[in-house]
């Protein structure tokens, strides 16, 4: 078999490996919009950002140095939700608020270590990204609008 071969062999099984955590972590909320939430099966998603009821306490990949911008730090004071808690969640592999297509994008950048992104809506209507880039030499916190 060429180098190709092994590529899409290497391919599925990373694929069919993503289907599977994405089975496990895939609970539908009861908001009132229906979306999906991708978290760790075994954690009770509550829909409230500080309460997790985290039991889940696996590391999913490193971090590097973590970096909050300054209007970040002043979004997450303003509601009042701990800059460690959406690394914490981040890290664990609680992407947030994404789409299922962001959720396995951040499954498979997981198992082929490249860049990692979640998105967080805070209390206030604010929005926080954290993004570790592929080398994991740096996590950021940052708001929305710092895009």
């Amino acid at each position: 078999m060429g180098p190709l071969g092994h590529d899409r062999a290497f391919a599925r099984r990373l694929l069919t490996q993503s289907d599977q955590l994405l089975t496990r972590r895939l609970i539908q909320t009861n908001s009132s919009f229906g979306r999906l939430h991708f978290v760790p099966a075994d954690r009770n998603h509550t829909g409230n950002i500080m309460q997790t009821n985290d039991t889940h306490n696996s590391v999913r990949f490193k971090t590097g140095r973590p970096t909050v911008t300054p209007a970040a730090t002043a979004a997450l004071e303003l509601a009042k939700v701990p800059d460690i808690l959406l690394l914490a969640r981040h890290i664990h592999g609680d992407w947030g608020d994404l789409g299922e297509r962001d959720c396995l994008q951040n499954e498979l950048a997981v198992l082929l270590e490249l860049r990692i992104l979640s998105r967080y809506v805070l209390p206030t209507g604010s929005v926080i990204w954290v993004v570790t880039e592929a080398d994991r030499s740096s996590t950021t916190i940052l708001l929305y609008d710092d895009c």
